[in-house]
């Protein structure tokens, strides 16, 4: 089985993705090989770690690390027999940034007409 590691700027805030990926449904599957048997979130270093137990010994991290305030870089680092890390990542981001505008729209603080 191969560890595959990949990092992605996104056009996001870091907390968002954090929030969005710290919900072990969130991650995409590309991501953690499909089965997630425990997960683990630390807000203060926005790192979420997962597994499964048994024969796949799929394993991994997701880092969020802020570039700016609204400029994050994602890092994954994912042990699993499928996926494309890449794919994975740009599914994760893409859900958050969608998350986010769509609870900016209701605030009235995104899009306007």
């Amino acid at each position: 089985m191969d560890t595959h590691e990949y990092e992605a700027p996104a056009d996001i805030p870091a907390d968002e993705v954090y929030q969005h990926a710290a919900d072990p449904a969130n991650l995409p599957t590309a991501i953690t090989g499909g089965e997630v048997g425990w997960c683990d979130a630390d807000p203060s270093a926005r790192t979420v770690s997962w597994g499964a137990e048994g024969e796949t010994e799929a394993r991994g991290q997701l880092t969020v690390h802020e570039e700016s305030i609204d400029r994050c870089r994602i890092v994954v680092r994912s042990r699993h027999a499928d996926g494309n890390v890449a794919e994975g990542v740009a599914e994760l981001a893409h859900a958050a940034s969608a998350r986010t505008d769509s609870r900016r729209a209701d605030q009235q603080q995104g899009w306007t007409g």
